[in-house]
């Protein structure tokens, strides 16, 4: 889960960055998803600092387990020491968990999100 700026030049900008990162460990990037919010859910002041959140999905031809999740670690940490986070702010770069978060009440996460309301 990504928190990107809204501005669309800083967002490429800093996408790319995290591409660069990962492909320096191998990794191929599979693409991109805009995760669907509902932003009416928000207070005046979390609607002001809103990022634009993407997930983004990758694979690595040859490890797993917790190498995959080490590399993973590596390539994040190298983007976040070069970018602020107003521009990439990673919530979670892991195959096994997706993390939810934002400046709302723990009720409205799931109103925010709409991921996590839809029934499957």
């Amino acid at each position: 889960m990504l928190f990107l700026s809204k501005d669309t030049q800083v967002r490429i900008d800093a996408k790319l960055q995290l591409e660069n990162s990962l492909i320096q460990e191998g990794f191929t990037i599979l693409g991109y998803r805009i995760v669907p919010v509902n932003s009416s859910v928000l207070g005046e002041r979390s609607s002001q600092t809103e990022p634009w959140m993407e997930q983004v999905f990758v694979s690595h031809p040859s490890v797993t387990g917790q190498e995959l999740e080490r590399l993973l670690y590596i390539a994040r940490k190298r983007v976040e020491d070069k970018l602020s986070y107003d521009s990439l702010y990673v919530a979670s770069l892991s195959p096994k968990t997706i993390v939810y978060k934002g400046m709302l009440k723990s009720s409205a996460i799931v109103q925010y999100y709409k991921d996590r309301s839809e029934e499957r």
